[in-house]
């Protein structure tokens, strides 16, 4: 008697892309070098908006620093240890690369302004509360100019708030990323809201000895 025949059961290895785990991902890269693009769609869309939120550049050179980012990452794979996070490593490449980018301009970006400023400070005074989000769409563009200004100077406060505000990582996470530790993480979010309260006293006037 024939056997009837059964179809696949659904193992780890017959997981699709999007169920696989970071760490799935990296290991089947390791194996078949083409299961990179998958990392690469997972992650472009994060690490871009980090790139934008970093740095002051045109579409084209934002793309260019969004590839050398992805290309070291593919190029010190094998290098990655499989028991830390993925995501943290790859910030990691990310930030280093924007600090670079930051070296090569000289200059202020052109077009800086700071508008809605009384709703940003509210926004960056505010702790971890989803209720923020539709506020965050609508001040994107002036705290991409606020980040923009502090990473020239203060690049930790521009990388702590964009991964704590952006990316929504909890203090475990940015201390993974940045390799500092918990405690210096809350430390520097708190200096981070104080220093761009001090920028905007400056440029608006406005005192904001309530917050």
């Amino acid at each position: 008697m024939n056997k009837k025949k059964q179809s696949p059961q659904h193992t780890p290895e017959h997981k699709s892309k999007e169920e696989k785990t970071d760490i799935e991902l990296v290991t089947d890269t390791l194996a078949f070098p083409d299961a990179f693009l998958h990392i690469y769609e997972r992650y472009h869309t994060h690490i871009a908006h980090m790139v934008r939120y970093r740095t002051s550049v045109s579409n084209a050179e934002l793309e260019n620093i969004v590839q050398d980012i992805f290309i070291k990452a593919y190029k010190y794979l094998e290098s990655f240890d499989t028991s830390l996070s993925f995501s943290a490593w790859l910030f990691r490449i990310a930030r280093n690369e924007c600090i670079s980018a930051h070296r090569k301009k000289s200059v202020r970006p052109e077009g800086y302004t700071l508008k809605n400023s009384d709703e940003l400070i509210s926004f960056l005074s505010e702790k971890d509360d989803t209720a923020q989000n539709a506020l965050h769409q609508e001040l994107s563009t002036t705290i991409s100019s606020i980040l923009s200004l502090v990473s020239e100077t203060h690049p930790l406060y521009a990388d702590v708030l964009y991964l704590y505000y952006f990316e929504h990582k909890n203090y475990t996470d940015i201390s993974d990323t940045l390799e500092i530790s918990t405690s210096a993480v809350g430390t520097t979010l708190t200096r981070a809201r104080k220093h761009i309260r001090m920028l905007l006293e400056q440029t608006h006037k406005y005192p904001y000895t309530t917050l």
